[in-house]
């Protein structure tokens, strides 16, 4: 699982600037400084292009990690912690007045269902990863 986050990181950088590029994931409506003019009027937020930013982010992270003892599946941990929470707050930027918006359940995105789901599932995963840790070491 580390060596699929380690690759998935960068992998997941490239594919998000090429959604940036086509501009893929429109936003709401904005004035803020890294919007983007869509066709027929108005700047708004790309997701495409935050989303690349924050794993690219997160790959600068396991870059700076690199020479610490981590327990075996932090860095997939990591990963799912780090990008689910972002990702659940980016959700709320995503546009809900063009045609093909994402459908919401609940006032929330799919996406952002998910990525409470992997938020969850990375804590508890490490702190039972923690506990097995703490309890392992063998006493003579």
């Amino acid at each position: 699982a580390d060596c699929a986050a380690l690759g998935l990181a960068p992998g997941w950088t490239i594919g998000r600037i090429g959604c940036f590029l086509i501009h893929d994931h429109p936003g709401t409506l904005t004035d803020f400084a890294l919007a983007v003019q869509q066709p027929g009027g108005g700047a708004r937020h790309d997701l495409g292009l935050y989303d690349g930013l924050l794993t690219l982010g997160i790959f600068f992270i396991f870059l700076a990690l690199r020479k610490k003892k981590l327990f075996a599946g932090s860095h997939a941990l990591i990963l799912m912690g780090i990008y689910g929470f972002v990702r659940f707050f980016l959700d709320f930027l995503r546009a809900t007045d063009l045609p093909g918006s994402d459908i919401r359940y609940f006032s929330l995105t799919p996406a952002q269902y998910f990525s409470l789901v992997m938020v969850v599932l990375a804590i508890s995963l490490s702190v039972s990863s923690q506990r097995m840790l703490g309890s392992s070491s063998i006493e003579k």
